[in-house]
């Protein structure tokens, strides 16, 4: 169940390219985030040398100017790449974790001024890129990013005395709820908005037949470590990423 909870996180935020590599999904989405502009090597392909795979992502992403990323999760193949990589110059970045909530027994939100749309609008991406300072030229990649229309998706925005104040994003895969994009304007930080958001698109996930939900959040991120433990989320595992720094840096998020 766990690395199908790694395939949904790839399919809720597709790249706008992608190419596999022996059986590694590479990512290529512009440089925005490490997740959309990184390989994924979940997947045994077996008929190239882990040397020469390795190469053919290097070149992948040297013609598009980034640096090369892999995810190293607890189900990359092969099971070693991870000394691999390090043996290759790759350092360590951002360890991260996934956490899971079952919906059986959430609790409901008190919140009335919250605005849900089934596509991303104009409204959403500039509150979204407004709290998190996200570049102007990021702004359209990451639009196109979720304007695909695949999966079953929820745009929500809170307002306090009609003005936004966090907007958070969820994607239905199945049965399961991915929660992403959370984001409280930082003069509102500290008043419990953000919980009641999440819960909001739990009961909006409820609704849509989800039984679980899944969330990815960065082990430094205090404040949002604590926030999913109070409403109940437990972490399954950790990931991180390895990058080679050398060529130009890639937006994080």
């Amino acid at each position: 169940m766990h690395k199908y909870i790694e395939e949904f996180s790839l399919n809720a935020l597709p790249a706008l390219y992608q190419m596999s590599v022996d059986g590694w999904i590479t990512r290529y989405a512009e440089g925005y985030t490490q997740r959309s502009n990184s390989v994924s090597p979940i997947y045994s392909g077996d008929e190239i040398c882990i040397e020469e795979k390795i190469l053919a992502c290097e070149r992948f992403y040297a013609r598009a100017g980034l640096d090369p990323i892999f995810k190293i999760t607890p189900f990359i193949q092969p099971a070693n790449l991870d000394e691999v990589l390090e043996k290759r110059g790759y350092e360590t970045a951002d360890l991260s974790c996934v956490q899971t909530l079952s919906l059986d027994h959430i609790k409901g939100s008190h919140l009335e001024h919250v605005k849900v749309a089934a596509e991303i609008s104009d409204e959403w991406m500039d509150v979204y890129a407004r709290f998190t300072h996200l570049p102007a030229e990021y702004v359209t990649v990451k639009r196109k990013m979720l304007s695909l229309p695949v999966l079953n998706k929820a745009f929500i925005i809170l307002y306090q005395a009609a003005e936004p104040v966090a907007c958070v994003m969820g994607v239905m895969e199945r049965e399961w709820l991915g929660i992403y994009d959370l984001v409280t304007h930082p003069e509102h930080r500290g008043k419990g908005y953000a919980e009641q958001l999440v819960l909001s698109l739990l009961q909006w996930g409820k609704h849509q037949g989800a039984k679980h939900s899944y969330l990815q959040v960065l082990k430094g991120n205090g404040p949002a470590i604590r926030l999913y433990d109070k409403l109940g989320y437990r972490e399954i595992y950790a990931y991180w990423y390895r990058v080679k720094r050398g060529v130009s840096g890639s937006f994080t998020l």
